[in-house]
């Protein structure tokens, strides 16, 4: 299987909520487009994936690392910044959980402000 088609196993895998089948895939997948000749852009996609499904199988460490790499290199991504946030909050580090939902918020992340609530 080419990259794409590995990659389009592990959304699947993810979809049917295999999150560790779908983290080994696309950490398998990572590692080999690292270890190929040739440009290793576009990736951003794949690392998201990644650190999901970290978090969906409760490896917590992982996917705080996962985001917090998200970050590095996109620093206005508010999704990685909201999946530090509830990487941390479920490690019980509310306090650094919460200067993560703060640059999530300001980023504009879903589900981060009052505005995003039902109004019922």
């Amino acid at each position: 299987m080419d990259f794409h088609d590995r990659y389009s196993w592990a959304e699947i895998l993810f979809g049917d909520r295999r999150y560790d089948l779908a983290a080994r895939e696309l950490e398998s997948l990572l590692t080999d487009v690292e270890d190929a000749e040739g440009p290793t852009y576009g990736l951003s996609e794949a690392r998201q994936l990644l650190a999901r499904s970290y978090f969906h199988a409760a490896h917590l460490q992982k996917a705080e690392a996962a985001a917090r790499q998200l970050l590095d290199d996109n620093p206005v991504d508010g999704y990685a910044a909201l999946l530090l946030c509830r990487s941390l909050q479920r490690q019980s580090r509310h306090k650094e959980a919460q200067h993560a939902l703060n640059l999530a918020s300001v980023l504009g992340a879903p589900g981060t402000s009052w505005e995003d609530e039902d109004d019922g």
